[in-house]
């Protein structure tokens, strides 16, 4: 959901439509089977269906992976086996584990990985070599939540939040606040970043706490703001979330800069949600759909399944593989076919 699509949200849908006739008349060759695919199933031929089904998830992927035996965690795509860790996505690097809690917590950013036991952690370059290490020793705190950013580890240790520097070997305080999940006896945490801003979620089983850090003033902006889920996106302007109680859910955001709330739409009979950039991706108990900035929605007439997310992409898994899903651009592309054929939309609204 980009800063543009919400100040101004005419370009946008522009841009995406525009996004979607290039996807199928200009050199994506999915985006032209598919094209055609739509032809042949308005004239008549149903068989044309599993074409659409295919070439759709196609063109608006970024990427292809083998979906088989993967995991997805916290924007991570990975497998794991035995003492092996092999991160598929959003960049391939493979560790080899010391220990079965070694890669309890798991952070990447484009030059780094950190993994963490929840005590130690280790800082791995691009190509898998470790080059820097935080020890908690005996009688240390838990680390309870971890990210790389920039060049720097950022951690949580008793309530507290810490910058690791891994050419100086030194752990610095961030902020002198605490920050706590709702029940603090069983909980996890993870850390999104935009610029020069942190997003901590803690929490488990549908409560959690969020909170904003600018990394430039070492101060929260937005602090403690209640949650339903761990699946949390940030902008550079806003904060988008699940708020409310089982059976009561909306998708929301909060403006940044003064902590001002927005209800988006409200979600009925929820499983999962993944929520990107220009889009929300929605699994229930008919199927998936997808909604855009202003919460309209449209189901997906075709056998897709969620998978998770990663740099602001949706992550569905398609006949064994995993797709890197442009969410926005699905969803101008299944208007577009609602229109074209909207009986494959019958009963699915």
């Amino acid at each position: 959901m980009k800063k543009r699509m919400i100040r101004n949200r005419r370009p946008v849908v522009a841009a995406v439509m525009f996004a979607v006739l290039l996807l199928i008349t200009c050199g994506n060759n999915a985006g032209e089977k598919y094209s055609k695919a739509v032809e042949r199933y308005r004239s008549g031929e149903k068989s044309a269906l599993a074409d659409m089904e295919k070439n759709l998830i196609r063109a608006v992927s970024r990427e292809r992976l083998n979906g088989k035996g993967t995991y997805c965690e916290n924007g991570l795509l990975f497998l794991r086996k035995d003492n092996k860790l092999k991160i598929l996505y959003p960049r391939e690097v493979s560790i080899t584990l010391e220990s079965a809690d070694m890669d309890r917590i798991r952070s990447m950013d484009e030059d780094n990985l950190v993994l963490c036991d929840g005590l130690n952690c280790r800082i791995y370059d691009r190509g898998g070599s470790e080059t820097a290490s935080i020890t908690g020793g005996e009688g240390k705190e838990e680390i309870t939540a971890a990210g790389v950013h920039g060049g720097l580890v950022y951690f949580l240790r008793n309530k507290k939040m810490f910058t690791h520097d891994p050419v100086a070997g030194t752990n610095d305080p961030l902020t002198g606040d605490s920050f706590s999940p709702p029940y603090e006896k069983y909980f996890a945490g993870r850390m999104l970043f935009v610029g020069s801003r942190l997003c901590l979620i803690l929490g488990a089983a549908g409560s959690y706490n969020l909170s904003v850090i600018d990394l430039e003033k070492n101060a929260p902006i937005v602090k403690n703001v209640s949650a339903a889920s761990s699946k949390v996106y940030m902008d550079d302007r806003f904060v988008y979330y699940v708020s409310g109680t089982s059976g009561s859910w909306s998708l929301a955001r909060r403006r940044i800069a003064d902590g001002k709330p927005e209800t988006i739409m409200s979600l009925k009979n929820l499983i999962d949600i993944e929520i990107v950039t220009g889009a929300a991706v929605l699994e229930t108990k008919t199927g998936l759909s997808v909604a855009n900035p202003d919460g309209k929605e449209i189901r997906v007439p075709f056998n897709y399944g969620l998978k998770g997310s990663a740099k602001g992409l949706a992550l569905l898994e398609y006949d064994g593989d995993i797709y890197a899903v442009d969410a926005a651009v699905m969803y101008g592309m299944l208007k577009e076919l609602q229109e074209s054929v909207p009986g494959l939309f019958e009963g699915k609204e």
